[in-house]
């Protein structure tokens, strides 16, 4: 019901698709796919939202790092209500001309083809809390790197964006499957990836025509350490940085 009045309102209206209503939906659609295993309640961890082409455009235009935003909008959802997921949690934003303007076609995948399987394939693996409440089964304090105290600052167009860092791998590249999308001609499709691993983090270039740099020097199909706060990554007309956001001592 509620998404028929929200929907007949902004049609009524001419009200634009913003990130508010996507989080919203999104977070009825977590709230209405819960199970209960062994006392512990699991949710589907993908999400697929299918928009207007309209909407799309205008949508990324002003957050070009939708999908991402939304993820770490349902990864924070899920561990501030203590929910888990059998694979980390993603938010795939489409665009489809057969969807109307300003409504949102909203898919979820569990892991499982119903929720009988999905019981027993949580109930298989041996689900382990940790201090950071993390929405994966079977993790590791390390999977969320120190409880997000480190961040991603990404300039676009002059402006910067500050991404907390909750995974072990970010992927980065001008295709929308990647955590931080860059629209850039000069950016592949699948460019980079910063990984985390032994309290330290590591920038690899995925043999891309461009490649990338760390302080101006050139990274082409290689590896190369990032010093927090101080090296500057450029990738295309972007540049990104790992600093520290807060800590917890």
């Amino acid at each position: 019901m509620e998404h028929l009045l929200e929907t007949s309102v902004s049609r009524y209206l001419k009200r634009p698709l913003d990130q508010v209503t996507l989080e919203r939906r999104l977070q009825r659609t977590m709230e209405a796919n819960q199970i209960d295993v062994r006392d512990q309640i699991y949710v589907p961890y993908r999400y697929e939202a299918s928009i207007h082409p309209a909407d799309y455009t205008a949508l990324l235009r002003q957050h070009p790092l939708l999908d991402y935003d939304l993820t770490i909008y349902l990864t924070r959802l899920a561990q501030e209500r203590g929910f888990a997921t059998v694979k980390f949690i993603e938010v795939v934003i489409t665009a489809d001309p057969k969807v109307e303007r300003s409504t949102v076609l909203l898919n979820s995948e569990s892991g499982a083809n119903s929720n009988s399987d999905m019981t027993a394939a949580a109930t298989a693996l041996d689900f382990v809390p940790d201090d950071h409440r993390s929405t994966q089964v079977d993790t590791t304090p390390e999977r969320y790197p120190i409880n997000a105290q480190y961040a991603l600052a990404v300039t676009i167009n002059g402006a910067v964006h500050t991404i907390p860092i909750l995974q072990t791998e970010i992927t980065i590249g001008r295709s929308t499957k990647n955590h931080v999308v860059l629209p850039d001609p000069l950016v592949s499709r699948q460019h980079a990836r910063i990984n985390y691993s032994g309290r330290r983090f590591l920038l690899t270039d995925l043999g891309t025509r461009n490649g990338s740099r760390i302080n101006g020097t050139l990274i082409r199909d290689n590896s190369m350490p990032i010093a927090i706060n101080t090296d500057v990554i450029t990738i295309g007309s972007y540049t990104l940085k790992v600093t520290i956001a807060h800590s917890d001592e």
